[in-house]
């Protein structure tokens, strides 16, 4: 494992990130005063939008959370949150001093030229090692970060600004990038100041690919060291990390397939070169001039990618990944030659490009103005519509456009295009923008496309999203009430992004009933363009003033994306009046018991079914029978809320007579088995205090639950209780055996012989029918 560790440098950086961080902050204020957003032209459906005001955006990548981390130019790493909006410093290398050499106060980052903070990438195990990968221009010991012509045919990294690739350990508590770095790759060309390409990749495999250019000079001859012209010849050069892709582990280790090795290769981590005469064993792929930026294809199931390469003179090109793969320069320039040089002879096994682009011919778009491409992006599947379905993404310096061609058919057939042609995807960014091109989280509508601009006061990162679907409901309208039972029909239609229908099929509804804190589903999902459903009725009246419903619609698009509306729909109110005459008794309502008064109004819903009682109750020392009802019912009947008014009255009325047994002994409005039955056989066994009411034998909606009032009610009717009437009927001769057993059995709904066989007392000239009918005058 070759690594640097520069721990001096971490030292110093370390005792001035603060006022680094703080002079990023400042940096970022003053560039949102002057910010002006850019309006892009793009395909129908699309929308782009300014997502954070940076400096010299040059490269991002996204945590697992959703967190984008941003290179500027000038040294600083930039973290925005997506949650909050915001951008806040996470390191500085270029503001901090931090050089090994004891006293030296100059900058660690050379941002002068095309140098600089120019790539990242995040681990794919960030969760676990919280690793961040930097790719930046180091002073590297050298005297200054001015541009210096070599004057000698050796390269040599030692004392030189080079390019270095480190490792970089993320705080995600503090959110802070520990400046401790280890250093992967070191001594990578940087003294002509241009051609430092600077991408970072994580493949599929697991390895860490970056790219490097030529370095902008020469040095292998005196006659080719004019800088970045197309005579410069170091990317020929197999022993020097120039004009590249390179691969290493997380750890900056050799994998084992990389394709040059064994006898004439070299490491070449530490000083950008080896003594052999053979390739780097970090090359993976060569001949290139810059490759500023590459992109990994996430739709394939190995690691694929396309390199965008920077032409000369001649054209731009897109080369497809290939392990071991010579591209060409300087020998020729995409498809074409490249008459600076003679390659004599010819390097055999060129590659070709997978796609390029002159710099004059108008190749079905507004490429003739383009002529520097920078970053690339292959569409995810499913991410946007079918259309875009494999195509990959480009973006060109100069003409400020973002192209697209098919990325599995070479040629790149773009869409309404012929053959080699590249369609417009979005124009009007202006020069100098779309750097950088990444597809990232967008909430939860899967992922949008982000681009960095360098167009001065417009400076940042952006994104190009596809819009959401547009659901409408039409039916029923807002503010429309229902009614319980009433048969609602819910219509609506969407259209997506572009303004396209979606069919019923991808229209999808939701009822939910809202209920103080809580909820319950009443229908849903179902899907199409209708959906008819029941008003339901309320929990009971404690629901039926913090109730409503949620009528949801939501629709898909084909690529996946989903937007919802939502419509609330109240219940129709209706006052209930309920009263009895006398003022004061008891009524009961889906059994839950009211007190009448002047007031006692309660809250219904039109339309709602109530099951209305008037029982026989006592109210002081007199009984009271129900006479009538208002609207003419039963003493217990169902009772319709009416749907035509606000407010309603239902009355009972009652005669006063003699006090009125029952069987009611917790006088819930419900007699059975399992309450009254057992408490009143408990009582007849002697049962008193605690022992007469444990185990939950008192009845729901209970008016007498206290064991003493329970017995002190049951002791007024003891002698009603002697169902057999041994010793006289009403004699008070009531026992537990037989009585207690006579009305348990009552309560359980048996009648005729199997309701006294075997249970009365010897003696008994009750028949069943006399039980019974004695029983029945128990109940209210």
């Amino acid at each position: 494992m070759h690594q640097i560790k520069l721990t001096s440098t971490a030292r110093v950086i370390h005792r001035i990130g603060q006022v680094a961080r703080a002079a990023l902050l400042a940096c970022i204020t003053a560039l949102s005063a002057t910010a002006t957003a850019q309006t892009p032209t793009l395909p129908p459906g699309f929308s782009s939008s300014l997502v954070a005001l940076v400096s010299q955006p040059t490269a991002i990548a996204f945590l697992p959370d959703g967190r984008m981390l941003i290179t500027s130019q000038t040294g600083g790493v930039f973290l925005w949150n997506p949650l909050t909006a915001t951008v806040t410093p996470s390191i500085a290398l270029a503001i901090n001093t931090g050089n090994p050499i004891s006293g030296d106060t100059r900058p660690l980052v050379c941002s002068t030229s095309e140098g600089g903070m120019l790539g990242v990438a995040v681990d794919p195990d960030f969760s676990n090692n919280n690793y961040i990968y930097l790719f930046y221009t180091a002073r590297n010991g050298a005297s200054s970060c001015a541009n210096v012509s070599y004057g000698t045919t050796t390269y040599s990294a030692v004392g030189q600004r080079a390019n270095r690739v480190s490792r970089f350990t993320f705080n995600t508590t503090t959110n802070v990038i520990n400046p401790a770095e280890t250093v992967l790759i070191n001594g990578m060309p940087a003294r002509g100041g241009n051609h430092n390409a600077g991408d970072l990749h994580f493949g599929r495999d697991g390895f860490l690919y970056v790219s490097i250019g030529d370095g902008g000079q020469d040095w292998s001859s005196a006659a080719n060291r004019g800088g970045g012209a197309g005579s410069n010849i170091a990317s020929r050069d197999k022993n020097v990390l120039t004009g590249k892709i390179l691969r290493v582990t997380r750890d900056g280790d050799i994998p084992a397939s990389n394709p040059f090795q064994g006898a004439g290769t070299g490491r070449c981590n530490l000083t950008g070169t080896h003594s052999g005469s053979d390739h780097c064993q970090e090359t993976y792929a060569w001949g290139l001039r810059n490759p500023f930026r590459f992109a990994m294809d996430p739709n394939a199931a190995g690691t694929r990618f396309f390199i965008n390469d920077v032409g000369q003179g001649a054209k731009e090109e897109i080369d497809e990944s290939s392990a071991g793969a010579d591209y060409g320069w300087p020998c020729r320039e995409g498809s074409v030659g490249n008459g600076a040089v003679t390659c004599n002879p010819t390097p055999p096994n060129m590659i070709g490009p997978y796609f390029d682009y002159g710099r004059s011919a108008n190749q079905g778009v507004a490429l003739g103005s383009c002529t520097s491409i920078t970053g690339g992006a292959f569409v995810p599947g499913g991410v946007w519509p079918a259309s875009y379905s494999g195509k990959f993404l480009f973006a060109d310096y100069v003409c400020g456009g973002v192209f697209s061609i098919n990325g599995n058919t070479p040629g790149g057939l773009g869409p309404g295009s012929s053959s080699n042609m590249a369609a417009t995807f979005a124009s009007s960014l202006g020069n100098s923008s779309a750097t950088s091109l990444r597809f990232g989280p967008n909430g939860p509508n899967g992922q949008a496309l982000y681009y960095t601009s360098y167009v001065g006061s417009s400076d940042g990162v952006y994104k190009i999203v596809y819009n959401d679907p547009v659901p409408n409901i039409t039916s029923p309208s807002a503010g429309a009430e229902f009614s319980v039972g009433q048969n609602i029909t819910f219509t609506g239609s969407a259209v997506d992004g572009s303004g396209n229908s979606i069919p019923a099929s991808a229209l999808s509804w939701e009822v939910v009933k809202f209920h103080d804190t809580h909820t319950h589903p009443v229908i849903g999902p179902v899907s199409g363009a209708s959906v008819n459903f029941t008003g339901p009725e309320p929990e009971d009246f404690d629901a039926t003033n913090n109730t409503y419903l949620q009528i949801t619609l939501t629709a898909t698009d084909g690529s996946g994306r989903s937007a919802s509306v939502s419509r609330i729909m109240q219940p129709k109110k209706v006052t209930l009046q309920l009263r009895t005459v006398p003022l004061g008794l008891k009524v009961r309502v889906n059994n839950q018991p009211f007190t009448t008064s002047t007031t006692s109004n309660l809250t219904a819903w039109a339309d709602w079914q109530l099951n209305v009682n008037a029982p026989p109750q006592n109210l002081g020392t007199s009984g009271y029978r129900f006479a009538n009802w208002s609207d003419g019912g039963a003493i217990a009947h169902t009772y319709t809320v009416p749907n035509n008014v606000t407010s309603t009255q239902l009355a009972a009325t009652y005669t006063a007579g003699a006090f009125v047994p029952n069987l009611d002994a917790d006088n819930n409005g419900a007699i059975d088995a399992v309450t009254d039955g057992i408490l009143i056989t408990r009582y007849l066994m002697g049962f008193r205090g605690a022992a007469l009411t444990s185990g939950n034998v008192v009845g729901a909606n209970a008016e007498r639950s206290d064991p003493n009032a329970i017995a002190s009610f049951l002791d007024g009717i003891i002698n009603q209780l002697n169902i057999d009437a041994v010793g006289g009927a009403g004699s008070g001769g009531a026992k537990a055996t037989t009585d207690g057993l006579l009305i348990m059995r009552y309560l359980l709904g048996l009648s005729d012989a199997p309701l006294i066989n075997g249970v009365r007392a010897t003696g008994s000239t009750q028949s069943a029918t006399d039980v019974l009918n004695t029983l029945n005058g128990l109940l209210p």
